[in-house]
């Protein structure tokens, strides 16, 4: 039984984006567990991330949830300014290496959901 060269590709892409996906999700977690109180410390005058923080207690989905509202302040903040929910103030003193980290790891877990959704279409279409 021998392995084509298609089946190595499928086997190395599937693999690499399962594992970034996963190790995305892990870091995910630790930074909604460990370092929660310490980003929304940081955030205390954000309207916006405060209306989500009654779900740190709903689990690890809530917490995900606030998580999500912290990286879309830092994110895209000139939306969030416009309608009052991010303070200028707080995303000032907000620390660059913790807002870089937060989203470098947003770049890197979309580009690994884009690589599931490319080996999904890819399946689809019969290339696999």
């Amino acid at each position: 039984m021998s392995i084509s060269v298609s089946d190595i590709v499928f086997l190395s892409y599937s693999l690499v984006a399962y594992v970034g996906v996963f190790t995305c999700l892990a870091v995910y977690f630790y930074y909604a567990y460990l370092r929660m109180d310490e980003l929304l410390g940081y955030l205390k005058n954000c309207p916006a991330v405060l209306v989500r923080k009654a779900f740190i207690d709903s689990g690890p989905m809530g917490r995900l949830f606030v998580l999500g509202g912290v990286i879309n302040v830092l994110r895209q903040p000139e939306i969030f300014f416009k309608d009052g929910g991010a303070d200028p103030i707080d995303l000032k003193a907000f620390p660059e290496d913790i807002k870089r980290k937060l989203l470098r790891l947003h770049r890197f877990s979309c580009f690994f959901v884009v690589m599931l959704m490319g080996l999904f279409i890819a399946l689809k279409l019969g290339v696999f």
